[in-house]
């Protein structure tokens, strides 16, 4: 890849056909490396509300789910679990931000069935319970 980093720099140096370096910059673009996506992290973001379990998450990627957790980490950083806690967070933060929704309705939106659960989950991440949060949203206006 330096050496196409150095026909790229060159060309730009040289070059006064604008055409020649489109058609270099589409080549080389054509080579880079996509962008990866994975089936099992398209899931987990589109169905975070829902009863998820390790193996069919593996069957989504192929793999044993013995080595699933293992994969899941090293290309994302957090366990699947940990991920999906993430992004409950982050949606339970986004709607008592953005909405009016009561708490019991967020959280049955990000996945808990149980109003105390949810609301001493999310008071151990962020330090105050959902209502306390909304309401220092709202004063910090």
């Amino acid at each position: 890849m330096e050496s196409t980093s150095l026909l790229l720099l060159e060309g730009l140096q040289k070059s006064t056909d604008r055409g020649a370096l489109e058609d270099l910059v589409r080549y080389v673009q054509h080579y880079l490396p996509k962008k990866q996506t994975f089936k099992s992290i398209d899931y987990l973001h589109a169905n975070f509300n829902q009863e998820l379990n390790i193996e069919s998450l593996a069957k989504l990627e192929n793999y044993h789910p013995a080595y699933f957790s293992t994969w899941f980490k090293q290309k994302t950083g957090y366990s699947p679990q940990s991920y999906v806690a993430h992004i409950r967070l982050n949606k339970a933060k986004e709607l008592l931000k953005e909405s009016s929704y009561s708490v019991t309705y967020i959280a049955h939106e990000v996945g808990y069935h149980s109003l105390s659960s949810f609301t001493k989950w999310f008071a151990k991440q962020e330090g105050v319970s959902p209502t306390r949060y909304r309401s220092i949203l709202k004063t910090d206006k």
